[in-house]
């Protein structure tokens, strides 16, 4: 009974997940590339005490914006051995990750009109400003997440513009 159980579990856990396929060692950070998709900058890590390290935020004005999170414990300790062992190979991939929309916050600004938090593969979750101008919308992401993969992001645009559209047209009803 004990081997089914185990065996649905395992089932129940996603294919995949997010590969680190690079790392860049800055001066005084690090940058992550994850299946070949999109980077994040300014990781910063503790070299004091080598357990942890801390996801870049965004700063406007006098505030500070955390707009990416890990989490998934797997992925936090396959972030923090990447930093460690920065020089080494890494995995070679091409299998992109899923994404979803996890939660939408209507703004009450003239331009960014939501902010919405986008999850890959349960792993990493990054909060995108949506932007309106001139009838046109703009997915905003935080000064340190960068697509590198053109055609994903192209189609990763368009969904989260679609899924707005649907869901604002929903409230309009």
């Amino acid at each position: 009974m004990k081997f089914i159980f185990f065996v649905f579990l395992n089932f129940l856990k996603p294919a995949y997940t997010l590969d680190i396929t690079g790392c860049i060692k800055e001066t005084q950070s690090y940058t992550l590339s994850f299946n070949y998709v999109f980077n994040i900058t300014g990781i910063k890590y503790n070299f004091k005490e080598y357990s942890y390290f801390n996801m870049p935020y965004d700063e406007f004005h006098d505030r500070k914006f955390e707009n990416i999170y890990v989490s998934s414990r797997k992925t936090y300790m396959d972030i923090l051995n990447s930093i460690r062992e920065c020089d080494r190979s890494f995995k070679n991939t091409s299998k992109k990750p899923d994404y979803k929309i996890i939660d939408i916050k209507k703004l009450n600004s003239k331009s960014r009109i939501a902010n919405l938090v986008v999850s890959f593969d349960d792993e990493i979750n990054v909060i995108f400003g949506l932007i309106k101008k001139n009838n046109f919308y703009i997915v905003y992401p935080p000064k340190n997440f960068k697509f590198i993969d053109d055609e994903y992001k192209k189609k990763f645009n368009l969904d989260i513009i679609d899924k707005w559209k649907s869901l604002s047209e929903g409230e309009e009803k």
